[in-house]
């Protein structure tokens, strides 16, 4: 059974270490995780992952021009992108909405479903993303 691999992109290491530790401890998932856009970049170059958990707000280089850079590479631009951020509120405008962003989850996330969040945004079969432990 195919067992997924998330990356987690964030800037603040106490989010990346909670969130691999939510994936793999509940879900089973391996995960790996960045620091910033260039690491993520790099990454995904060198070994795309099955999706991946961006942080919108970071320094030096941004989720969405991460995303951007993601997207202008044929080796990337397939990877399931899934926007992680604090700034979603009802009603507030959402710049990411044109970029093909697979999907947003909020931070803090309830750790009970995140993997459930996951799964349903990138819209693979339960079978491929099901704990694998």
């Amino acid at each position: 059974m195919h067992c997924p691999t998330v990356l987690i992109v964030d800037d603040d290491p106490d989010i990346r270490e909670l969130t691999s530790l939510v994936l793999r401890t509940v879900n089973g998932w391996r995960t790996i995780t960045a620091d910033g856009g260039d690491a993520a970049i790099k990454m995904c170059r060198a070994n795309p992952p099955d999706a991946v958990l961006l942080d919108w707000m970071m320094p030096d280089m941004d989720g969405l021009e991460t995303f951007e850079h993601l997207q202008a590479d044929e080796a990337t631009r397939r990877i399931p992108v899934i926007l992680f951020t604090a700034k979603v509120r009802v009603g507030q405008h959402r710049p990411w909405g044109w970029h093909g962003i697979r999907g947003v989850i909020t931070k803090p996330y309830n750790p009970a479903t995140l993997g459930n969040q996951i799964t349903q945004i990138v819209g693979c079969s339960s079978s491929k993303w099901s704990n694998a432990s």
